[in-house]
C-alpha cells in the first residue's frame, strides 16, 4: 500500500499510521509476539526515516512496551533444580501444611536420586531439610498444646458465665501467638473465632443467671401452674397417640375434644404471663391441635380425614415436649446445655 501512492505526503501518513495501530494492538494483547512486532516497527521506522519528513514534520520513535516477565523455568532433568525450587515454595507457602509436604518431598527427592547427587550437597541438604521439619513438628505441638489448654480454660469459664476470664484467654492466645512468633496464624485465626463464641455465650449466661436471681415468687406460683395444665394434657397422651395410629374410637374422640377445649378455656387470658409468653403460646397451640384431632377423628371415619386427624395429633405431641422443654429452662437455674 506504500508503493501504491506517489505522494510521500500520504505515504509516510498511512507508515505512521499502520505503525500507532501496531503499538495499539501490542499494548491490547500484554506484549503477546514481542520480537516480531519490534522487527514491524523498525520497518515502518526505516520507511518513515526515507520518506520526506518535511511532509510529516518530526516522527517520535517509542518503543513497545517490554512483555511481562517469563516465569522461571525448572530443569526438570536436575534434582537439585527440583529440590531448590520446592524449598523456595515452601519459605513462601502461609499454610503449614503444605510447607512440610514439600520439605517430605524434597527428602524423598534426595533418596531417590541420591546416586546423581554430590555427597556433600546431599548430606547438607538433608540435614537443613530436617532440621526444618523437626521445627515445624515442635511449632505444631507447641500451637497445638497452647490452644488445646486455652480452650479448655475459656470452656470451663463459659460454662461459670465469667465473662472476663474468657476475655483474659483471648489475650493469652494473642501472648503466646507473638512468643511462638506468629508461625501458625490459621490455628491462632479459628481458636480466636471460638474463644469469641464462648465469650459471647458467657456473656448471655450471665445474663440469665441475673435475672434469675431477681425473679419473683410470681414467677414460681405462674411456672408451676403451667407445669400442672401441661400434666394434666399428657395424661391424655396415649389418646392423642390412638388417634395418630387410628385406635381411637369417635366416642372417645369426643371425650378427648372436650377435656382438650376445657384446658383451653384456662389459657384465653389477655395478656399471657410475663417471661412465660413463650410457653404460653406454644402450649396454646399443642391444646389447639390435639382439639382439632379429636374433632376430625369424631366426625368422620374417612381416609383422608384420618390422615388429617393423625397428622394434627403428631403435631400436638411434638408441642407438647416443646412446651415442657421450654418450661423447664424457664422455671430452672441458667445452665449451658
Amino acid at each position: 500500500m506504500l508503493v501504491a501512492t506517489e505522494n510521500h505526503a500520504a505515504r509516510s501518513s498511512i507508515a505512521i499510521k499502520t505503525r500507532r495501530q501496531v503499538f495499539d494492538w501490542s499494548l491490547a494483547h500484554y506484549g503477546y509476539r514481542y520480537d516480531e512486532l519490534q522487527e514491524i516497527v523498525a520497518m515502518f521506522d526505516a520507511r518513515l526515516a526515507h520518506l520526506a519528513p518535511d511532509q510529516v514534520g518530526p516522527v517520535r520513535v517509542t518503543l513497545l512496551p517490554s512483555p511481562p516477565p517469563s516465569s522461571p523455568s525448572i530443569d526438570l532433568d536436575s534434582p537439585i533444580a527440583i529440590a531448590t525450587q520446592a524449598m523456595t515454595a515452601a519459605r513462601l507457602t502461609s499454610v503449614p501444611a503444605e510447607r512440610t509436604g514439600l520439605l517430605q518431598g524434597v527428602l524423598g527427592l534426595i533418596a531417590t536420586e541420591a546416586d546423581r547427587l554430590l555427597g556433600d550437597w546431599r548430606r547438607d541438604m538433608t540435614r537443613q531439610v530436617t532440621a526444618w521439619l523437626q521445627l515445624e513438628d515442635q511449632l505444631d505441638r507447641a500451637y497445638g498444646e497452647m490452644v488445646v489448654m486455652l480452650l479448655a480454660r475459656a470452656h470451663l469459664a463459659t460454662r461459670e458465665a465469667d465473662v472476663a476470664e474468657v476475655v483474659a484467654v483471648a489475650i493469652d492466645l494473642a501472648t503466646g501467638d507473638d512468643e511462638l512468633g506468629t508461625r501458625r496464624p490459621g490455628m491462632v485465626s479459628a481458636a480466636a473465632v471460638t474463644i469469641e463464641q464462648m465469650r459471647e455465650e458467657a456473656m448471655a449466661l450471665d445474663h440469665a443467671r441475673r435475672a434469675w436471681a431477681t425473679r419473683s415468687s410470681r414467677h414460681e406460683a405462674v411456672g408451676e401452674w403451667f407445669g400442672r395444665t401441661l400434666l394434666k394434657a399428657n395424661e391424655y397422651r396415649s389418646l392423642v397417640e390412638g388417634i395418630g395410629s387410628q385406635t381411637v374410637s369417635a366416642f372417645d374422640a369426643a371425650v378427648l375434644e372436650r377435656r382438650f377445649r376445657t384446658l383451653l378455656d384456662t389459657l384465653e387470658t389477655p395478656r399471657s404471663p410475663a417471661g412465660f409468653e413463650g410457653v404460653h403460646s406454644l402450649l396454646r397451640r399443642a391444646l389447639q391441635l390435639a382439639a382439632g384431632a379429636a374433632r376430625l377423628r369424631r366426625q368422620s371415619e374417612d381416609p383422608a380425614r384420618a390422615r388429617d386427624a393423625a397428622s394434627a395429633a403428631s403435631g400436638a405431641l411434638m408441642l407438647l415436649d416443646e412446651t415442657e422443654a421450654k418450661l423447664g429452662r424457664l422455671l430452672s437455674y441458667p445452665e449451658l446445655p
